[in-house]
């Protein structure tokens, strides 16, 4: 290969992209985006608020006071005295706020059971909970029947249930509904969807975009009977679609970890993940652009991978056929291995290291025979014009 007429056509494409603003513009807005997603979190180095430690635990809010709450604060006996892992908080109701003759719950709190006795005996146990820490509930339920059941010898229990207040700073409207996107892991899911959405239109829809176009007006077909081989076209096409994926996924990373920037054995560990995923996505285009003779199927082509492989990873948790097919795919070890790394601070080392070799080497493998057989079908028909 010639490295001048590879710098030449790389240069090429880049005037293509220079040409056209919306590309650049669609760069921009995805690392908007990944911006938009950090400007909730607190900087680094400034401590996060507080949590109010009145809302940690379960309450257990009484009305009558028989003995029975007092023995079980004490520990009382037996199984009676294993409490729940989590805190337990005793409250009377006549230190609690009340609404309409109901308990008026602080905004935040997750967990409570009200204990109440009737005129007739039945001590009803009403569950409080947002849906969020049903488990929670669950448990500090039991551990009160088990407790009432040694203290009084035979109880009648009736249960209900109903929510607690959503606190005033959590967004439950909207297309999300409930879905909190505050902690790490779930910001971390996100920002590997955003880094694979660069990727993707870096490597795959502006290289299938450029190509077909290329194609259906026989430039290709003019290049490749020039000096310039169909290697070196190829080479050219993916150096500079590499260095573009390479400059965006590098700044929405830098934004979506600004710890990492200045850490270089971080980008060492980042740097297999995001070329064996640009990899993959290259040999898609290819194989699109060599499959199709004019842009605008070629634009098709693209927009059914991208919907086939959301309905695999939809489908393959009930279905163990895609689930076999996912496992086959390097977008899966691809998004994986995002994940593990832009999660890597609140999660176990050893867990993300693991992570890590196992989708970085199944990536590799399954990219670079994927772009093998790419670079033969180009080779063989994907240069020729229509």
């Amino acid at each position: 290969m010639n490295l001048q007429r590879i710098r030449v056509l790389a240069g090429k494409e880049f005037a293509r992209l220079l040409r056209n603003p919306p590309a650049l513009m669609a760069v921009g807005l995805l690392i908007l985006m990944a911006f938009l997603l950090t400007i909730d979190n607190p900087p680094s180095g400034r401590p996060a608020a507080k949590a109010d430690p009145r809302l940690a635990g379960c309450w257990i809010v009484y009305w009558e006071d028989d003995g029975f709450i007092p023995w079980l604060r004490k520990g009382g006996d037996g199984a009676a005295a294993k409490k729940p892992r989590h805190p337990v908080r005793f409250v009377p109701v006549d230190r609690a706020p009340l609404h309409d003759g109901r308990v008026a719950y602080p905004p935040g709190l997750n967990c409570a059971i009200e204990w109440r006795l009737l005129d007739d005996g039945v001590r009803p146990v009403t569950l409080v909970g947002n849906g969020s820490d049903e488990v929670r509930v669950a448990e500090t339920s039991r551990w009160l029947l088990t407790a009432a059941l040694q203290f009084y010898g035979k109880v009648e229990v009736a249960e209900s249930s109903r929510r607690l207040p959503v606190p005033p700073d959590r967004r439950t409207g909207g297309l999300l509904g409930g879905i909190d996107l505050s902690g790490p892991q779930a910001q971390a899911m996100v920002g590997a969807m955003l880094l694979f959405s660069v990727q993707f239109f870096a490597c795959c829809a502006l290289f299938v975009s450029f190509t077909s176009h290329e194609r259906e007006r026989g430039i290709l077909q003019a290049l490749a009977l020039t000096t310039a081989s169909v290697g070196e076209i190829l080479a050219a096409k993916y150096l500079f679609h590499l260095a573009l994926s390479a400059v965006a996924s590098a700044t929405m990373v830098c934004i979506l970890k600004p710890a990492y920037a200045g850490q270089g054995g971080w980008w060492l560990l980042w740097l297999p993940v995001w070329l064996f995923n640009s990899i993959g996505l290259l040999a898609v285009a290819t194989l699109v652009a060599a499959s199709a003779r004019t842009q605008t199927a070629a634009s098709l082509f693209g927009f059914c991978y991208l919907m086939g492989v959301g309905i695999v990873f939809a489908l393959s948790k009930n279905f163990p056929a895609f689930g076999w097919v996912r496992s086959v795919m390097f977008e899966n070890y691809g998004f994986l291995t995002h994940h593990a790394l832009l999660g890597a601070g609140s999660t176990d080392g050893r867990g993300v290291a693991a992570v890590l070799l196992w989708g970085t080497l199944h990536s590799a493998v399954l990219a670079t025979l994927l772009l093998a057989v790419a670079v033969w079908i180009f080779r063989r028909r994907g240069w020729r014009a229509a």
